[in-house]
């Protein structure tokens, strides 16, 4: 059966229409529903929903994040500090040379004035005592006392000077020593004497006195007729020994009239040297004056008071001068002896 053409285009635009009826349907259901606003983009700005994270994870990160923060902190920190220890350590080792240096110019210094202050040394390095010879020499009392060289024990160096008595000898005077005597005439008034000491520990009595350093003087010139003005002793105590001094003030009754000076600051060392070094000023009235240091340590100071006799000369001798000391023979060494214009003091010598 044929259809006309009319009914074919009714037919096909059916489908078209209906369409169009449900979204108008739809679109009214919309607008009229009180529940449903109007989503244009003018009215309504989009946001994301925001992300939900949990406490405990949030702890756990930040407590991470702090870690990290503070080791890199900590590590700054040591670099500095390494930086600073370093600086500190430069600047210590630059001061420690410059204090070096210092010193060393310091040393060199005083070498040069020692050189021009030292007026006589005897340092026995020749192995003999020709340096004395030059200037005095050796000389005994009573028939024991004895000198020799000795190596290598030494103060510095290789030589010290061994002297020697022995108090059981015969004796006219009833004294034993053993002298190095220095007899020049030295042109100024005022001078430094110094000397190194070893006593061997094998010592077990001083009976009465034990002289190792004095000045003497006269009243003629002549050297048989010195006395002793001022003379450095070892004195026995309970304890030890102790460095003593004795003055006599006046030539005539010498032994009545003489003063002694004790102190118990500094002992005599057994079996190791030590050093006497003393000021010695001359003067025939109460100008002169006497300073003695032991190992540095000041032990005496005597001032206002005569140092030479009416001659005005001045013998100086290192020894072992005693009446008696046991055992017998004993021995003691000598090292280093100078006078000079400075104090010596521990200095090597130039």
């Amino acid at each position: 059966m044929r259809v006309s053409s009319w009914w074919q285009e009714v037919l096909l635009s059916l489908p078209v229409l209906y369409m169009i009826t449900l979204t108008n349907v739809a679109c009214v259901g919309i607008s009229n529903n009180p529940n449903i606003q109007d989503l244009t983009p003018q009215q309504q700005d989009w946001q994301p929903t925001p992300s939900i994270i949990n406490p405990k994870q949030q702890q756990a990160t930040q407590s991470v994040l702090s870690t990290q923060q503070f080791q890199i902190t900590q590590s700054v920190q040591m670099t500095q500090d390494q930086k600073a220890n370093q600086d500190i350590l430069t600047q210590q080792q630059q001061a420690t040379q410059t204090a070096e240096v210092l010193l060393q110019n310091q040393q060199a210094s005083q070498r040069i004035d020692m050189l021009n202050a030292l007026v006589w040394k005897a340092d026995f390095e020749t192995g003999n005592i020709d340096e004395w010879n030059v200037h005095g020499g050796f000389i005994t009392q009573g028939s024991s006392g004895m000198y020799s060289m000795v190596t290598p024990f030494a103060h510095t160096g290789n030589y010290s000077v061994a002297l020697t008595i022995d108090t059981k000898a015969p004796s006219e005077t009833g004294a034993h020593a053993a002298y190095l005597f220095f007899w020049d005439q030295l042109p100024e008034d005022a001078y430094y004497y110094s000397a190194w000491y070893y006593i061997p520990s094998g010592i077990i009595r001083v009976k009465n006195w034990w002289s190792i350093m004095q000045w003497k003087s006269t009243y003629d010139g002549n050297s048989d007729h010195s006395i002793n003005v001022f003379s450095i002793r070892i004195e026995q105590s309970n304890t030890g020994f102790e460095i003593g001094l004795s003055h006599r003030p006046s030539y005539i009754d010498s032994d009545a009239n003489k003063k002694f000076y004790r102190q118990e600051l500094v002992k005599v060392p057994l079996d190791e040297w030590f050093q006497i070094e003393a000021f010695y000023k001359r003067a025939q009235d109460q100008s002169g004056q006497i300073i003695v240091w032991q190992d540095g340590v000041e032990i005496f100071n005597v001032a206002n008071v005569n140092t030479v006799f009416s001659d005005n000369t001045i013998d100086w001798s290192v020894h072992s001068y005693t009446d008696d000391i046991e055992p017998n023979p004993y021995t003691i060494y000598i090292d280093d002896v100078t006078i000079s214009k400075v104090r010596v003091g521990s200095n090597p010598l130039p």
